[in-house]
Parts: C-alpha cells; structure tokens; sequence
C-alpha cells in the first residue's frame, strides 16, 4: 500500500490512489478527504476525528501484519496532530464481534504510540511507548516487523520492542484514521505517504 495523497485539494470517494503494484481501491468515507492545508511532501489527507471519517480498503493478504512469524512487514506514515486529546487510532484491521480481534496502530495521550494486536479475547502483543505527542509539527511513525520482532519508532528512534510468535489473520477492511466501527478513538489531523510494505 502507498497514499502519496496527491490528488487535487478536497479528493476523496474511490478517487485517491494506491500508487502500489497491489492498486487497492480507497474508499474515502465520511469528510476523509485529501488537504493542501498542511503540506509535507504535497497534499496530505486531512481526517477531522468525526467517527465515520476514515480510508477503507477490502481485507486482502497485504495487510495481514501478524499472519506469520517468519514475514517482514513494514508501516510507515507522516503525521501532524489537530487533537491531542484521548486516543486516537492512525490505522486497523478490526473483525466485528465480541472478542474485538484486531491489529491497531494508534496514539495514547499520556503514553505515546501502541501497538495493540488482540486475538481470541487475548492480548499477546501490547506494545506501548515514545512519549504524547503534544505539538502539531510532522512526526514520522513506524512499525517494523522482522519475524517475530516488532519495533514501534518514532521520528526514527525505536520506542518500544516485543519478540511475540503468536500469529492471526483478521477478516476485515484495513481502515486508516479510525476503527471500522463508530467509536471515540478516530485521528483529528493529517498525514501523508502511507506504507505497508515487505
């Protein structure tokens, strides 16, 4: 996956492309749409923390971050906070049910960055670390996996680290900005150049 985000201010529904070779359809819901507002690199995608205000993709392979402990998986984005204020979810893949199974990359205030993966009513990986973010300047996050290690960085210095074999696919849309339900966790900012990538 890769959203350069460079379509015209204000482009959104199916219009925004994965410049990939996979070329995942995007579908831009709710206000998600992209922003000449706050630039990085150029236009970025503003998400304004409403609940239904996301990118989806239909579940594929790709996005199966914890679907073996032998392959390597790398995300990465920019971004730039509005909204500092509870927990925000930058990107998941969340089955709908009880047990809530998901992988989730997100933002804590008072903690930092979590790596949360959930699978049969467990937490085998609960990664948290680097500090609240508490200005609005671009900050760079990643999540490196390499077999069975994860690294959560940001800014390029490793925050937190967990060696964890356990393994699940998620039979879920990947959605960025929010979870796939409404719930009081969505992004209010901006980001640019989103990766998955192996």
């Amino acid at each position: 996956l890769l959203i350069h985000a460079d379509e015209a201010n204000g482009t959104a529904g199916t219009s925004i492309d994965d410049a990939s070779d996979s070329n995942h359809t995007i579908t831009a819901n709710g206000n998600a749409a992209t922003s000449n507002v706050e630039t990085k690199f150029d236009n970025t995608v503003k998400f304004d923390g409403g609940d239904n205000n996301y990118f989806s993709m239909s579940d594929n392979a790709d996005f199966d971050l914890v679907g073996s402990s032998a392959t390597t998986r790398t995300v990465d984005f920019w971004v730039k906070h509005t909204d500092h204020a509870g927990f925000e979810v930058y990107m998941s893949q969340n089955e709908a049910g009880s047990n809530n199974d998901m992988w989730e990359i997100a933002h804590y205030d008072g903690v930092g960055l979590r790596l949360w993966v959930r699978t049969g009513d467990t937490n085998p990986i609960e990664l948290y670390g680097g500090g609240e973010i508490t200005d609005t300047n671009w900050h760079h996050i990643a999540m490196i996996k390499i077999a069975d290690e994860y690294g959560l960085y940001l800014d390029g210095a490793q925050v937190a680290y967990v060696q964890d074999t356990s393994t699940d696919t998620f039979a879920a849309d990947l959605n960025i900005g929010s979870r796939s339900y409404a719930c009081s966790c969505s992004f209010d900012g901006y980001m640019d150049e989103t990766r998955i990538y192996y």
